[in-house]
């Protein structure tokens, strides 16, 4: 239950920031928002938002997340979040064209292969390897 609390405040939160955002946009006329609607079928959205802030100079602000942690009991690792904010130097002033810029952030990925396709496993311990539900360690605390 706690799980469908955590999912409903983040689409609401995330319903919220782009409504936000689509009535802004007029008024930041140098505001240009970005968005992935192949991630967000699979509710997975990625956003941007670029800033001008001068003829040949803009920033830049990514967020890719997720509303699950997982993808079923059978699979539990999939966890992704990505956060970058990056400046940017375009060579036209205008800001179109090729742009040199600088990026820092972060990002978190936990994924997990199917047990089916492996054939031979090599970096596995066969005397510490568990299958169980909730037996994969992660370094997020959830």
């Amino acid at each position: 239950m706690d799980r469908r609390n955590n999912i409903g405040r983040r689409l609401f939160t995330g319903l919220i920031v782009m409504t936000i955002l689509w009535f802004t946009g007029p008024l930041c006329a140098q505001a240009e928002v970005k968005f992935n609607a192949a991630t967000a079928l699979l509710l997975v959205p990625n956003f941007g938002v670029e800033l001008s802030i001068a003829p040949h100079y803009s920033t830049q602000l990514d967020v890719l997340g997720s509303f699950w942690d997982s993808v079923g009991e059978d699979r539990d690792p999939y966890q992704i979040n990505e956060t970058f904010v990056e400046g940017r130097y375009y060579q036209n002033p205008d800001q179109s064209g090729w742009y040199t810029g600088a990026h820092v952030g972060f990002g978190m990925f936990t994924l997990q292969k199917v047990n089916a396709f492996v054939i031979y496993d090599q970096y596995q311990d066969p005397e510490t390897y568990s299958d169980s539900p909730g037996s994969f360690q992660s370094g997020r605390a959830g």
